[in-house]
């Protein structure tokens, strides 16, 4: 299921580690997105859609310098 069709992928907990590293690599780096894109669709959006957009999921100010150095590493 999915081989031939990406969008035919169980959605789910298995794989979707795996999922980011994709989008950043075949998004991304071949730029088909920008990094703000990117941080927009696997955090700023995600937040937003589950109640944590004020305190969660974007860089700005007076953010925690933890959740900075993690999306650092992104870029």
């Amino acid at each position: 299921m999915g081989k031939d069709d990406f969008r035919n992928i169980p959605n789910g907990a298995p794989g979707l580690e795996n999922r980011f590293g994709l989008l950043w690599t075949y998004g991304v780096e071949e730029g088909k997105i920008t990094r703000q894109q990117f941080v927009d669709l696997v955090s700023t959006t995600p937040a937003k859609n589950n109640g944590l957009g004020d305190c969660k999921g974007h860089i700005g100010v007076e953010k925690k310098y933890e959740e900075i150095q993690q999306k650092a590493k992104l870029a």
